[in-house]
């Protein structure tokens, strides 16, 4: 129990950090996908606007040669500087151009890009591919055509990022290397996703060792919780004992007295309840079962249907059972005893007069499932899952028909865990409700 606990500690933690870095993970790439995109829009926009924007690098001017220092000199001095690019300033582009080097002469020479103009019906009239060498004319084309027919204002074709815009009547496309940046944004991914990994390593090695000091106050309350059920029910024994003794004492002078009778009940009740509570307590701990064995479930639920039957029809019931033969598991005979006439003892109590208990074992892939279904009397329950809960009842006034504390599907649940496997309650529909306990097969 405590290993589970401290297990599903860690499993909750690791689950909560996991989830928090796919937010900063996500949240830091989407944000820089969304900064790139416009950055890309507005370096764009700075090219298409630039008067430099389709030409070629400037040449060295006329006379400058290596050879001849005076001559170079002279040249330095005739060179007319291109002229700087400058940033449009578009609404919406004020924050991006930030990122760009706009007193930088080389900006145009560092992005490559080309051009396609098309007329309102689509057809080329100009294109422009000096500024890059991995696509020809025709490609450009292709791709300016492509572009045309989505009639998209910008976006991203082929790993380019495109802008179109009015020109004269015609369509100016303007297609920008992007991968650079698609490399960089990967690589940011690459490096975001190797972080969160390694957190998530030396997280999870900071909670396995740190994961038992958190639980400690779990772990005294429950000591200290069994240590209780234990001291009581060796106290209560000891009471219990002498009301029964002096019940039989008295019964000798007052035979068939109902006061005595009644008092005999109460005696037993008391007495299964403090052995039932010392028996949970006993499933809380690390290792329950002294030994285990390989038991068959087949043989375990036929001994139970012919041990109930007399039981049922004592009660108007009936059982029908479906066992499927040579089911086994490995475990304590005795506990799993104990479950199947907790469910079958439950489905008689519930159940209204001539109706049908149905028992079922079968196998599917590496489970054995035992299934007890009968229709409930009481009506079913909302909130199925607390019926395992201690001492719970879906009503208040059931206790005085059925006897009991509510304690059974406890046990049942606890004795289902032991042995590494699963209870849950079902709604059938038509009124009945169904007990299915899986069990790991051998």
């Amino acid at each position: 129990m405590l290993f589970k606990m401290r297990w599903r500690f860690i499993k909750a933690a690791m689950i909560a950090t996991f989830i928090a870095l796919v937010f900063v993970v996500g949240g830091i790439n989407v944000a820089y996908s969304y900064i790139s995109g416009r950055k890309q829009d507005a370096t764009i926009d700075m090219l298409m606007k630039s008067p430099l924007g389709s030409e070629n690098p400037p040449t060295k001017p006329e006379g400058d040669s290596n050879d001849d220092p005076q001559s170079k000199s002279e040249g330095k001095d005739k060179e007319i500087p291109p002229e700087r690019p400058d940033f449009p300033g578009d609404k919406g582009m004020e924050g991006f151009t930030f990122f760009l080097e706009k007193n930088n002469p080389e900006m145009r020479f560092m992005n490559r890009y080309f051009t396609v103009t098309l007329d309102s019906e689509g057809k080329l009239v100009e294109s422009n591919v000096d500024n890059i060498v991995s696509v020809s004319e025709d490609d450009a084309v292709t791709y300016a055509e492509a572009v045309y027919r989505s009639s998209k204002q910008k976006g991203y074709y082929k790993g380019y990022r495109y802008a179109v815009t009015e020109a004269s009547g015609n369509k100016l496309i303007f297609f920008l290397n992007i991968s650079r940046d698609t490399e960089q944004q990967k690589t940011v991914f690459l490096i975001s996703i190797g972080i969160s990994v390694g957190m998530m390593l030396i997280i999870f090695v900071l909670l396995f060792f740190l994961s038992k000091r958190a639980i400690n106050p779990y772990v005294k309350a429950m000591e200290q919780q069994k240590q209780f059920i234990t001291n009581a029910g060796h106290e209560l024994k000891t009471p219990l004992t002498s009301i029964s003794t002096s019940a039989d004492v008295l019964s000798m002078d007052l035979p068939e007295n109902e006061w005595i009778d009644n008092i005999r009940k109460q005696i037993e009740r008391m007495t299964k309840l403090v052995g039932d509570l010392v028996m949970l307590s006993r499933f809380d701990e690390a290792t329950p079962f002294s030994e285990r064995s390989r038991i068959s479930l087949s043989e375990i639920l036929s001994e139970a249907v012919e041990l109930f039957v007399p039981v049922a029809e004592g009660g108007k019931r009936s059982i029908e059972d479906k066992i499927s033969d040579s089911i086994y598991t490995i475990g304590d005979e005795s506990s799993i005893k104990q479950l199947i006439s907790i469910l079958l003892d439950n489905a008689i109590k519930y159940s209204p007069e001539n109706s049908i208990i149905s028992l079922e074992l079968k196998k599917k892939k590496n489970r054995a499932y035992i299934i007890v279904s009968n229709k409930c009397a009481y009506g079913i329950p909302k909130e199925l899952d607390r019926l395992f809960d201690r001492f719970y009842r879906p009503d208040e006034s059931r206790s005085t028909k059925t006897g009991g504390y509510g304690i059974g599907l406890s046990m049942a649940r606890a004795i289902a865990e032991a042995h590494k496997g699963t209870i849950k309650a079902k709604d059938l529909g038509d009124e009945r409700i169904a007990f299915e306990v899986k069990l790991p097969i051998n």
